[in-house]
């Protein structure tokens, strides 16, 4: 900015050095002060822009987990589900009633099943 005044001044007021405003002898630290105050200035759109990057990723945070936890009660239901089966085959078993999974089963398969399904409930 200096060096475009000293251009100007020395073309159109033949070196007056007294028509010069940024580099007059008078005014040695204004560029100094322009400096200063530029670097001052705060951009209130980032600010904003920020702002709402940061809303955004707690609200996608927000969805993450919620969907998580609906992943996680969905998967919770079918453990549950398949624990009960497992408990109502094995009381029907242990009480020798027979059943569509235990038909065609041999009595040592239905020990086996009865060992493991035990130990699974367990």
């Amino acid at each position: 900015m200096m060096a475009f005044e000293d251009m100007s001044i020395d073309a159109y007021s033949d070196g007056d050095r007294t028509k010069r405003i940024l580099s007059h002898p008078i005014a040695q630290d204004l560029p100094q002060k322009i400096t200063d105050n530029i670097e001052k200035w705060r951009n209130p759109f980032k600010d904003a822009w920020m702002m709402l990057r940061g809303e955004m990723l707690d609200v996608k945070a927000m969805m993450n987990a919620l969907s998580g936890r609906t992943i996680q009660e969905t998967l919770c239901g079918k453990a549950e589900a398949k624990q009960r089966e497992k408990k109502t085959e094995l009381e029907k078993m242990t009480l020798g009633k027979t059943t569509l999974k235990s038909f065609f089963k041999s009595k040592g398969t239905i020990q086996k099943d009865i060992d493991s399904y035990s130990a699974a409930i367990q």
